[in-house]
């Protein structure tokens, strides 16, 4: 019998819940109990609280006497509820919304089934799932894009670079101002300015 269950790795960082799922994605609980060990169910919510799915947590470590950790894998499971995300016709330097590069999950460990009616022991996870990876190692906790950190986009001469920026409510107003390009030539590791085969010197715009 479960006598409690309380987090142990969620994945939240500099209270950053922004996660790429498209990277390695696993939620860790600490789990005690009594006698012997019972399942512990993980049950996955979208923003309104609409149960998508439940689950069984795998069982990560255990000392026998009453003290266990039980994981849940959540990328692949995540990434079939996110949708897909299209190639948008936009004005140039305006901002549209994405839809579906974000999802707003709550994923729940229990110690009963959804369906069961009584008490029970549970603690949730507020996540907001985004559509991206991560290198490997790396937290999946996507800081800088949830602050809006400043950035260096890269992109050929005359073409389009997409920038993107998180907004965690709809009810605020983001705006693009003051954008102005700077110019450097593009250099190796020796500082040597790189050249074409006609010596024509490669440069930069940075913003």
């Amino acid at each position: 019998m479960i006598t409690g269950i309380s987090e142990y790795l969620n994945n939240i960082e500099d209270d950053c819940n922004l996660l790429a799922v498209h990277s390695p994605l696993k939620f860790i609980c600490s789990v005690t109990y009594d006698v012997s060990m019972s399942p512990v169910y993980v049950n996955i919510y979208d923003e309104n609280n609409n149960l998508l799915n439940t689950f069984q947590a795998l069982l990560y470590s255990d000392d026998n006497v009453g003290n266990a950790k039980v994981y849940f894998i959540a990328d692949s499971i995540l990434k079939t509820y996110m949708g897909s995300i299209s190639d948008t016709l936009q004005p140039e330097s305006e901002l549209v919304y994405q839809p579906n590069m974000t999802k707003i999950f709550r994923i729940e460990f229990s110690d009963v089934l959804p369906t069961y009616v009584g008490d029970s022991l549970a603690i949730s996870i507020n996540i907001i799932g985004y559509l991206g990876s991560v290198q490997f190692g790396e937290n999946p906790a996507l800081i800088d894009i949830f602050n809006n950190a400043a950035q260096v986009y890269t992109g050929a001469k005359y073409q389009t670079i997409y920038v993107y920026f998180f907004n965690d409510s709809t009810t605020n107003s983001l705006s693009i101002s003051g954008v102005t390009p700077s110019l450097f030539y593009a250099r190796d590791d020796d500082n040597a300015i790189f050249t074409d085969d006609d010596d024509a010197k490669f440069y930069i715009e940075q913003f």
